[in-house]
């Protein structure tokens, strides 16, 4: 949750602007360089103690300095036990709402496709064929990119919701159910805008990436050309969305949890702001959010495939079957989302913690 109002930020630094920087931060080297070895202050046993300096300070999940892969974690476990109405319960009604959804669409063109004979034993199959083409397919394309829109708004919020969550769960706050989705919702919309302002700009890649590919068979080129040209473009492609995608990760947090003097940012400012706090740390992020989406999909499969092997093993009509498959995989979802959703929100965190020094800011909020 944001720190300071819609009205405008309050006095002290919260999660809107930056505090000025201070002479020396959590592991930044000394004007002029390192020192040589045995030279510059030495460890006081009547200050700190043998133990070197006092801990950092940790009102709520994570102490209040850059945080390493481990305090990624720990944290994100920890407040999946301290906020499971806000993390877990927000994810299976999400999931829940999109799953039903699914089976209301899928279960009759299921049960029609399972119900048509097998075209290699039809005495006709050009009778079979019209079968198939009898079949709704316009109805279930709409429906489709129905369920498909309020599959991303849905899923998008609740994406949103976990980076309040984790505005809380900083500062050791209480967040339940109910407060979590008011906290959020008055910046869904400027979320989904942000969303979409990042989609296009990786989608923009592949876009282009098709442009070329019509214009090459356009043109009639020799085999080998075309060749050529596709995996030189995909080689290009794949590293330069991933690059994007992983430079304006940070834009969700960004446009739940900061505000400026006008109120809440807008979606082109979380977008650059994400891009700021990913300069110079691009692999790190990468390799923190990839680890969590490990994570999140090995939790989702340990869930769903013992589900999977029981539906199997009771011998369930074949509609059925299918759609025992989809309610698995969603249940695996919900476990999968509010995972990958912390780790990005506490990526977005440790970022302006070591490049905007917002330890000293949340020290100062958890105070008040």
């Amino acid at each position: 949750m944001p720190i300071v109002s819609q009205q405008g930020p309050p006095p002290s630094p919260g999660w809107g602007t930056p505090p000025p920087p201070r002479a020396l931060g959590w592991g930044q080297p000394p004007p002029g360089g390192p020192l040589p070895p045995g030279q510059g202050p030495q460890p006081v046993y009547s200050q700190y103690g043998w133990g070197g300096p006092p801990p950092a300070p940790k009102p709520g999940v994570i102490p209040l300095r850059p945080l390493g892969v481990g305090d990624v974690l720990e944290a994100t476990l920890a407040t999946l036990r301290r906020y499971p109405a806000a993390t877990l319960a927000s994810s299976a009604v999400v999931v829940g709402v999109v799953t039903l959804l699914q089976l209301a669409l899928l279960w009759p063109t299921v049960d029609a496709l399972t119900g048509l004979p097998d075209p290699s034993v039809a005495a006709d199959p050009q009778e079979w064929l019209d079968e198939l083409a009898r079949l709704p397919w316009a109805a279930l394309l709409v429906g489709s990119v129905l369920v498909g829109l309020l599959s991303f708004v849905l899923v998008s919020s609740l994406a949103g919701l976990l980076a309040v969550v984790v505005g809380q769960a900083v500062l050791g706050r209480p967040l339940g159910f109910a407060d979590a989705w008011r906290r959020a919702g008055t910046r869904v919309p400027r979320l989904l805008v942000t969303v979409v302002l990042v989609g296009l700009a990786v989608g923009a890649v592949w876009l282009g990436l098709l442009g070329l590919w019509l214009l090459l068979a356009l043109t009639d080129p020799p085999v080998g050309l075309v060749v050529a040209v596709v995996l030189l473009s995909l080689l290009v492609a794949l590293p330069l969305s991933l690059f994007l995608g992983v430079r304006l990760a940070l834009a969700t947090p960004a446009v739940m949890l900061e505000s400026d003097a006008a109120g809440p940012i807008g979606p082109a400012t979380a977008v650059r702001r994400s891009w700021r706090l990913v300069s110079g740390a691009w692999w790190r992020t990468f390799g923190i959010v990839l680890l969590g989406a490990v994570i999140a999909g090995a939790l989702s499969q340990v869930v769903a495939v013992p589900l999977n092997i029981v539906a199997s093993a009771l011998a369930l009509d074949p509609t059925v079957a299918v759609l025992a498959g989809l309610v698995a995989a969603g249940i695996g979802q919900a476990v999968a989302l509010p995972v990958s959703g912390l780790v990005l929100g506490l990526v977005y965190v440790d970022r302006r913690i070591r490049a905007e020094q917002l330890d000293m800011a949340l020290a100062q909020a958890s105070a008040q």
